[in-house]
């Protein structure tokens, strides 16, 4: 008999949205409710709202080892999922009969509402991070502000060269002004200073994670080290410039002179979120420092917790060795052996936290190439495990073999926020419970047909 599948309460979503669905593709049931309520398209809204007014959004439900996806029924086919985060879902996209108008959808899971804003203007750079986060106003969960870290053009130089500043785009959007008849003004007109920590802060650094924890902002460079800010100082109409802190990351550093060019998939062996009441940080050895690829037990997968004083503690650590010598570990994978390689054979890769399980740890196992001069690079992923490192306890799904050259594209996500309401006991209101764009996301059918 086959192990358990991993628990549902981690479902990995894929990041790219689905537009143009066939009769051949798996069942989706729908998400979004009413029309595409417009804000911040001025002139332009009564032809935006008629190319937009169509636009559903809704989602393939599966249950592991398949995975799920989101669908944007009529959208462009450049659509993606942004960063999920409470009760919000953003998305981003295009508009379908003009791909270079780009715009960030966002969907309400209490009210199934689905509204459309224009991105960041291309004249503002956003540097730091392709992800937004969203930041709820105090005394009013409905309401909440897009904030995405970047640089804004403030002069010119005696040479004739621009200028560049520090700063934060920031969106204010609610339901009442949210509809094309009230919002005629760019949404992203708002603009703070940001004075970001030097020379920790360099032109280089890249959020590849951000989340909100404790009323404050999250940026994770996972190379580097994190800046965060408190977002009542973001909201406030009397804090400018924003100040930003910063503190680096445990473990191995990255010391080429390439920096992140030198890793082709950071969160192949680097994750981060929240789990719980703390913020955690995953690293797997030997894909930075090179390890002796024949051996797998120099292979660690080590769980950090960071203190209140900002300091990282090793929560728990998992060696390869360690989880061959679990129970029941090559019982579960004695009737796969003859078709993959020894379980002694494969690496770590591809972390996931979920934030409603303390001290879990899912990752997968796979095929890996070793770099020249650095580490090792994944190939093929065969299995996602499940670790409790509280009952010593594991679980796997095979992985087919269809989705294992997208791994890099997946989300890990609460159960919860692939619900329809409908489905949901209660008020019947969805409400997502947060999100790890720890980099995890697919979509493949119930058949395992992509």
């Amino acid at each position: 008999m086959p192990p358990p599948p991993p628990s549902p309460s981690l479902s990995l979503l894929h990041k790219y949205v689905r537009s143009n669905l066939s009769s051949t593709d798996p069942k989706v049931v729908p998400l979004s409710s009413g029309r595409v309520k417009l804000c911040g398209f001025g002139g332009d809204a009564e032809v935006v709202d008629s190319v937009v007014s169509s636009l559903v959004l809704e989602a393939h439900i599966a249950v592991a080892p398949n995975l799920s996806f989101l669908a944007l029924r009529g959208g462009s086919l450049f659509t993606n999922i942004n960063n999920v985060d409470d009760n919000l879902i953003v998305i981003s996209s295009t508009l379908p009969e003009n791909h270079y108008r780009e715009v960030f959808l966002i969907f309400d899971t209490i009210d199934r509402s689905l509204r459309m804003i224009p991105a960041v203007p291309r004249d503002l750079l956003t540097n730091r991070t392709y992800r937004v986060l969203a930041v709820p106003c105090p005394g009013d969960e409905r309401s909440y502000s897009l904030v995405v870290p970047g640089k804004a053009p403030i002069s010119l130089s005696d040479k004739g060269c621009a200028e560049w500043l520090d700063v934060l785009f920031i969106s204010s959007t609610s339901p009442s002004s949210s509809t094309s008849s009230s919002s005629s003004t760019s949404p992203w007109q708002m603009m703070k200073r940001a004075n970001l920590p030097k020379p920790q802060i360099s032109d280089t650094f890249f959020a590849d994670e951000v989340f909100l924890f404790s009323g404050r902002g999250y940026w994770a460079d996972l190379l580097y080290g994190v800046m965060y800010c408190d977002c009542a100082d973001v909201l406030s109409d009397g804090v400018d410039p924003v100040d930003f802190r910063f503190f680096t990351l445990p473990g191995s550093r990255m010391t080429s002179p390439l920096g992140r060019q030198a890793v082709t998939e950071l969160r192949a062996f680097r994750t981060m979120g929240c789990v719980g009441g703390s913020i955690k940080f995953v690293s797997i050895d030997g894909f930075i420092t090179r390890l002796d690829g024949r051996n797998m037990r120099h292979r660690n997968v080590r769980v950090w917790r960071l203190t209140e004083d900002l300091k990282w503690i090793i929560e728990d650590m998992l060696s390869m060795d360690d989880l061959w010598k679990m129970p029941g570990f090559f019982k579960n994978f004695a009737n796969l052996q003859s078709l993959f390689h020894k379980p002694h054979s494969l690496a770590p890769m591809y972390p996931f936290l979920s934030t409603k399980e303390d001290r879990v740890i899912y990752f997968a196992l796979g095929e890996f190439t070793q770099g020249h001069s650095w580490g090792s690079f994944p190939t093929t992923v065969h299995f996602l495990l499940r670790v409790d490192m509280s009952l010593w306890d594991v679980s796997y799904i095979h992985i087919p073999y269809s989705q294992t050259p997208a791994m890099q594209n997946y989300f890990g996500v609460n159960h919860a926020i692939l619900s329809p309401p409908v489905a949901l006991p209660g008020d019947g209101k969805a409400k997502v419970h947060g999100f790890q764009d720890k980099m995890k996301t697919a979509a493949l059918s119930g058949d395992g047909k992509a």
